[in-house]
């Protein structure tokens, strides 16, 4: 108890240290947000796709239209925070986000970890260190993103589906999937192994949402807001922190930028080397996911491996969305450990390099050099990738051990 309790408290110290800070001008996440919850809370959800904001309408930089990228309906949860200021809203966020990032870590401990790791308290704060220690989790605080928000709600449906509580799962996957479409890979692993239940909550919730959604807003922002998922679904934004198959591709074949967030066309030789190592993925997933079960509640290598996938095979997966892994991690540990498979010095070794690929920062040095990138530097920015890539391949692989 006392060691896993320290490890909590440095964990904590280091995500107040590097999140704190939260002014920002060029942050545009939660601008946006604040924007939106503004504008539906005045009536003007017309405009929610709109451009505006700007120190007039009190945000510190104007935004281009199509920055709310998310469901209509999604907008309703930030019009409480529109009320404040925005760097007082921003902050009650950063408030409540933490809150939803201790309480996502300590429920994949407790609900992913074997009993033997040790009492309820001890796993619950070894998980909540986890998730504290991560640089996806302070990236998050620090630009007031909601993926702390979703990954309590994914964290939930992990843990339900290993409770066999299909309803559960699914209703909490509806929820995290309408604001973060990699989660959608968990659908699709449900369907794969024919949860119906799981899919028919999931199919409930989701129509709620959709429903309530039109109702609010009218068919014409719900075209737009499916435009603007289409206008982005051939191109590419190569800046460092977007760790998809894609932008790595970009990032080695090219000389983009590092702070370039300009979505770009994929040209053949990047399109060509998206479409192979994102098939490759794939199909290690798949090779995986045909063994034979031990049993048949999912022991979290298959759900691993399904949301590494979602996450690099889009064309955007900010570094923020990692702090999804969490649960994954967790999972992955806890399979390896009940198959003897920690025991070994290569499988330990290659399981902690690439969770330390995943949750740790890209060095700023290598910002300030890496503006001309080489295939060395290209790969070094793409470390989340790399590690995620890593996660999916060894789960695979775990998969098929007796």
């Amino acid at each position: 108890m006392p060691l896993a309790a320290g490890l909590a408290a440095c964990a904590l110290t280091l995500c107040l240290v590097r999140s704190w800070r939260i002014d920002f001008p060029y942050s545009i996440d939660f601008q946006v947000y604040w924007l939106a919850g503004k504008r539906v809370a005045h009536g003007e959800g017309a405009a929610l796709y709109a451009a505006g904001g700007g120190p007039a309408q009190g945000t510190p930089q104007a935004m281009a239209a199509h920055e709310f990228k998310n469901v209509p309906v999604v907008a309703w949860a930030f019009a409480p925070f529109a009320s404040l200021p925005y760097l007082e809203a921003k902050r009650a966020f950063w408030w409540l986000s933490l809150v939803c990032l201790v309480a996502g870590g300590a429920l994949a401990g407790v609900g992913l970890l074997p009993r033997g790791a040790g009492s309820g308290a001890e796993r619950a704060l070894t998980g909540a260190a986890l998730a504290l220690a991560c640089d996806p989790a302070h990236v998050s605080l620090r630009h007031g993103q909601t993926t702390p928000l979703i990954l309590l709600l994914l964290t939930g449906a992990w843990v339900a589906a290993r409770r066999a509580a299909p309803r559960a799962e699914g209703a909490l996957l509806a929820l995290a999937a309408t604001v973060k479409i990699p989660v959608l890979a968990l659908v699709a692993l449900a369907s794969f192994r024919a949860r119906w239940r799981t899919l028919l909550a999931f199919g409930l919730v989701s129509a709620a949402v959709v429903c309530a959604s039109f109702l609010l807003f009218g068919p014409a922002l719900h075209g737009a807001y499916l435009r603007g998922l289409a206008e982005h679904a051939g191109t590419v934004m190569p800046g460092h922190n977007n760790q998809s198959v894609a932008s790595v591709a970009q990032r080695l074949l090219s000389d983009a930028p590092v702070n370039d967030w300009t979505p770009r066309l994929r040209t053949p030789p990047v399109r060509w080397a998206t479409t192979a190592t994102t098939l490759l993925l794939g199909l290690a997933f798949c090779w995986g996911l045909l063994a034979r079960r031990r049993s048949p509640l999912d022991d979290g290598l298959d759900g691993a491996g399904a949301l590494s996938f979602g996450l690099l095979a889009l064309p955007v997966a900010w570094d923020h969305y990692f702090l999804l892994l969490v649960p994954a991690v967790v999972a992955v540990v806890a399979a390896f450990a009940a198959r003897g498979l920690l025991s070994r010095p290569l499988v330990s070794t290659a399981l902690f390099l690439a969770v330390l690929a995943i949750f740790l920062p890209t060095p700023e040095r290598l910002l300030q050099v890496g503006e001309s990138l080489g295939p060395a530097a290209g790969l070094l920015l793409s470390h989340q990738a790399m590690g995620a890539s890593l996660l999916l391949l060894m789960s695979a692989a775990a998969r098929r051990v007796p």
